[in-house]
């Protein structure tokens, strides 16, 4: 079956393509003759029309040169300096309006024909006395003034200067160069290539260097020739229109302009008659081709619809959905891949849940666990505390005051305790409660050089704290407290052998700034970017790391920053920025803001 379906197709392939170029190649024959005839028909008709066209594009140019000319002559300040007869006055006021036309030659002569001053574009010379002589002979009312002079071919018009009760005190005469940006203009606008020859030497042209110079040799043999005729040349055949300007302009000496177009460029109306002329045997051969297929796709297309019914079953999630036996060819053998795929896939999905599954269990577990390591973590500080106050509660030399001083801090770390407990849940869940009230930085510094002397008491640490200037602070005491407390031990256990923590407070415009600073061994410089992440730990035995992402959620949350500054054997030092200010202004915040926080 398989070797029969392949030969079918490749009989109805061969037999279909053999049918198109038999027409195709019948068809180019044809059509190459009929568009040949009407391709040059259509050539010729358009060169007739384009040198029209130029010729009213020259005289465009003609009558802007003249209003350019009689707005300059009429010019007080341009006329003044030519009735001076001063000629550097008069070249500058030519520099000036030859940049105002962009003319490309600008003369400016006196009553006695003696050049006063002459602007002129790089490509261009400067005129001579006999350039003024041939300028004097033409009368430029009703014709173009084409005039070869020294620097070449231009356009020319002339304008005298005339003062009141003086008469004519100079002429000006304007002119736009015959070159290669002319020649490009008229391209644009004839579509056609575009030669200017003078005395059989090209003056401006849009051809190659090497066809202008071809060009040039068949000037002398052309000319004979009227109307459009074809010319080859280099490797390209042209239709050719061709004019002596001498004809049409002011002009002594014959000037050949050239119009051309290329045969061979012209594709794009060629194949718009290829198509026309060979949509019919491409269409038939089309046809047969697309019967054949049709055929063919009758006879596999129930097979393969099934193969696409059982991709949808499994795309849905039915994976018991199997195949019927098929014949042994391709799709065959196919459906038989598809189901042992289908089996594969409906095993690899179980392995996958029961993985799953088994992840989830030691996740929660892990979880479990590290939950545990936190709250000891956590508790270790306020147990100490205890334990200091609960050992001093029993000496028997204590007295009332102390006795109950003592009881009040085990009472305030068992709060802490619990406050504690409901923090990290609340951590676990990603929420947090801050009930902030407006604090002194004095008291909340007492607070935690109490704290700070009971857990590093029989210790080799020692906490010195420093206030600059009293604030306050708006924030949660047993939340600052806490974050306090964790920087302190976490110096601590980094200091075993010994060392200070220095905390100093002050005030930075409305931010209280608390410095916590060490001269441990410092923080390793892989663990900096990890820092505050969870669960990463540093310098301590048995740490969950648990402390400082806690801290610096809960000074985010009251709106501040923490950072840390460490250099391995330079000590470490953490800044706490909390929003803070004057007496006064932070009680009026907090007083305004009674509807939101619990003060």
């Amino acid at each position: 079956m398989k070797f029969w379906a392949s030969r079918l197709q490749r009989q109805l392939f061969l037999s279909a393509l053999g049918v198109i170029l038999i027409l195709v190649l019948f068809s180019l024959l044809t059509i190459y003759k009929s568009a040949k005839k009407e391709l040059t028909g259509y050539l010729e008709e358009e060169l007739a029309t384009s040198f029209p066209v130029s010729k009213k594009f020259l005289e465009q140019r003609r009558r802007y040169l003249e209003a350019e000319a009689q707005v300059i002559a009429n010019d007080p300040r341009f006329f003044a300096a030519i009735a001076e007869g001063d000629p550097p006055t008069a070249q500058a006021e030519a520099v000036r309006f030859q940049a105002i036309v962009n003319a490309d030659l600008l003369v400016v002569t006196d009553s006695k024909s003696k050049i006063l001053a002459s602007v002129v574009t790089p490509s261009a010379h400067t005129p001579k006395e006999k350039d003024l002589e041939i300028l004097r002979k033409f009368d430029y009312e009703d014709k173009d003034g084409l005039l070869p002079l020294t620097g070449g071919v231009f356009q020319m018009v002339r304008t005298p200067l005339r003062a009141p009760g003086h008469g004519e005190i100079g002429q000006l005469l304007l002119g736009y160069a015959i070159d290669s940006s002319l020649a490009q203009n008229i391209k644009e606008i004839t579509h056609s290539e575009v030669c200017f020859f003078l005395n059989q030497k090209s003056i401006a042209t849009t051809l190659t260097a090497a066809r202008t110079a071809e060009l040039a040799r068949h000037t002398s043999a052309v000319s004979d020739f009227e109307g459009v005729h074809e010319l080859s040349i280099g490797d390209e055949s042209y239709l050719v229109l061709h004019r002596n300007l001498e004809e049409d302009f002011a002009s002594e000496t014959p000037i050949w302009y050239f119009l051309l177009k290329s045969e061979d460029k012209v594709i794009v109306p060629l194949m718009s008659q290829i198509f026309r002329s060979f949509f019919l045997p491409v269409l038939l051969g089309t046809l047969v081709t697309i019967l054949g297929s049709y055929l063919l796709s009758v006879k596999i297309g129930s097979r393969l619809e099934k193969l696409v019914a059982g991709a949808h079953q499994i795309s849905s999630g039915n994976l018991d959905f199997t195949l019927p036996p098929s014949a042994r060819d391709e799709i065959g053998r196919l459906s038989e891949a598809f189901n042992q795929m289908r089996v594969s896939l409906k095993n690899r999905l179980a392995e996958l849940k029961e993985a799953h599954a088994q992840a989830m269990r030691e996740e929660r577990l892990g979880i479990v666990g590290r939950m545990a390591a936190t709250i000891i973590h956590d508790f270790r500080g306020p147990m100490q505390v205890i334990q200091g106050s609960a050992e001093l509660l029993a000496l028997p030399n204590e007295n009332l005051e102390k006795r109950g001083r003592h009881s009040e801090i085990i009472i305030q770390q068992v709060e802490r305790m619990a406050n504690m407990t409901q923090e990290l849940l609340d951590f676990a869940k990603g929420e947090t409660r801050t009930r902030r009230v407006v604090l002194d930085i004095e008291d909340l510094l007492t607070e935690i050089n109490f704290q700070a002397e009971e857990l590093c008491k029989n210790t080799p640490v020692r906490v010195d704290v420093e206030l600059k200037k009293p604030f306050q602070v708006w924030a949660d005491k047993e939340k600052i407290l806490r974050v306090f407390m964790n920087l302190i031990r976490n110096a601590k256990e980094a200091m075993a052998g010994g060392g200070e923590v220095k905390i100093t407070a002050f005030l930075d415009r409305v931010e209280g700034v608390i410095q916590f600073v060490d001269n441990g061994p410092g923080i390793p410089v892989e663990l900096a970017d990890r820092l505050f992440q969870p669960f990463a730990t540093f310098g301590k035995a048995g740490g969950t790391g648990l402390g400082l992402a806690l801290s610096k959620k809960i000074i985010e949350d009251h709106g501040g920053s923490i950072q840390c500054e460490s250099e391995p054997g330079k000590g470490t030092v953490f800044t706490l920025r909390l929003p803070a200010g004057e007496r006064v202004a932070l009680e009026t915040i907090a007083y305004t803001e009674t509807s939101k926080i619990v003060i």
